[in-house]
C-alpha cells in the first residue's frame, strides 16, 4: 500500500508523472504550517520563497524559506509539531529536492495532490507503525489500530 492509495478519490496527478517521490505533509486546518506557510489546495504546486541557504543538505529548514518538508515516515511528520488530523498527500520531484534523510525531506516546491485525515489514513493501515507520532487533536473515531505501534505516541 502506498500513500496515493490512501488519498481520497480525485487524487491531482501533476501531468509529467515520472520520478515523483511520494510523501505527506500535516498541516493545521487551515492549511497552514510552521512559520504561517499557507499551502495550496490540491493540484497546484507549493513553493518555497526562495530563501534557502546555499550548503544545507539537511531534511530541516534552517530558516523560514529554506524548503518545505514532506515526511517519509510518522517519526519524519511528526518533527513538525502539527498533530496529524489534517494530511496532504504530496508529491516532490527529484530535481527539487533540497535534502534528505531516511524519515523526511526537504524540497523547493511540492506537489499538492490531495487531502485526507488521520482517521481516513489509519482506518486503511492496521498495524501501522505510529512510534513517536503526533496525534493530538486527531479525531480516531473508527480506526482500526489493531496490531499498531503506538510507542511513544502525543495521543493527547
Amino acid at each position: 500500500m502506498t500513500w496515493t492509495d490512501l488519498a481520497p478519490s480525485g487524487l491531482h496527478v501533476p501531468d509529467d508523472t515520472a520520478g515523483l517521490v511520494w510523501g505527506w505533509r500535516t498541516v493545521h486546518p487551515d492549511m497552514s504550517s510552521r512559520c504561517n506557510f499557507v499551502w495550496p489546495l490540491p493540484g497546484n504546486w507549493a513553493v518555497s520563497d526562495h530563501n534557502i541557504c546555499a550548503g544545507n543538505r539537511s531534511p530541516c529548514p534552517r530558516r523560514p524559506g529554506d524548503g518545505l518538508c514532506v515526511a517519509k515516515t510518522w517519526n519524519g511528520s511528526a518533527q513538525g509539531g502539527i498533530p496529524a488530523g489534517t494530511i496532504l498527500i504530496v508529491a516532490v520531484r527529484p530535481d527539487d529536492i533540497l535534502g534528505e534523510d531516511e524519515i523526511k525531506l526537504r524540497a523547493r516546491r511540492v506537489w499538492v495532490g490531495g487531502v485526507t485525515s488521520a482517521t481516513s489514513v489509519l482506518s486503511h493501515a492496521p498495524g501501522a507503525d505510529l512510534a513517536r507520532a503526533n496525534l493530538a487533536g486527531a479525531d480516531l473515531a473508527g480506526a482500526d489500530l489493531a496490531g499498531a505501534d503506538l510507542y511513544e505516541a502525543n495521543l493527547t
